[in-house]
């Protein structure tokens, strides 16, 4: 399986400074792709008025997605975050969304917002740990952060895997290389407190395996 990678924000002095926006997701869907399991998701329009006009400015946002699959015991059976980098270049007059391994160009504004409401995780559990005949549940919640000039200058590259990995990396050409874990990296990058990191409350679906879709 191919490596999973996240925006990391450079220092952790570094102080959000911008609206966080709580964002709905209306579907969750759960896909098999080599005998991993990945979920698909249907998020309600969130590009209000303020969200617009801040991305169309030039500074930049980060959408999050966290999901818990847990069994029927309420026993937590796997995690993951998707994160998706949201931008748009003054100059070149072009959107962009960045992914783990995905960059993705858009002329039109109309065209970004859809490819933001039809999102999927990468492929993060072996389907396998899923036992025949177990009812599962998906708990999911979201949030937006649009983040300063500052962090976006600040704005470090990608940290792989998942939350207990970590990875060597660089902050910049001129940084020196540290460690940081994906928990650590989502503490920082959306804060640990209700003020900090308004996402919506969890959601639950249900998490079919049969048929699963591929």
């Amino acid at each position: 399986m191919s490596c999973f990678i996240y925006l990391l924000l450079g220092f952790a002095s570094s102080t959000l400074v911008a609206q966080d926006n709580r964002i709905i997701i209306a579907e969750a869907v759960p896909f098999v792709k080599e005998e991993f399991v990945g979920v698909r998701f249907v998020l309600a329009p969130f590009f209000t008025q303020k969200v617009s006009g801040t991305i169309q400015s030039g500074l930049p946002s980060v959408l999050e997605i966290e999901l818990t699959i847990r069994d029927e015991q309420n026993n937590r059976v796997a995690e993951f975050v998707v994160l998706r980098r949201i931008s748009y270049n003054i100059w070149d007059e072009k959107y962009r969304l960045d992914s783990a391994d995905t960059t993705l160009y858009f002329k039109s504004f109309t065209d970004l917002q859809k490819a933001c409401l039809l999102l999927k995780s990468a492929p993060f559990v072996k389907l396998a740990t899923f036992a025949i005949g177990e009812n599962y549940k998906l708990h999911v919640r979201a949030g937006l952060k649009l983040i300063s000039s500052l962090q976006t200058r600040k704005l470090a590259g990608w940290l792989d895997k998942s939350y207990q990995e970590t990875e060597t990396i660089s902050s910049d050409e001129s940084s020196s290389g540290f460690r940081l874990s994906l928990g650590a990296l989502v503490s920082m990058f959306m804060g640990d407190s209700a003020e900090k990191t308004a996402k919506a409350g969890w959601q639950v679906f249900p998490f079919s395996l049969t048929g699963l879709q591929k």
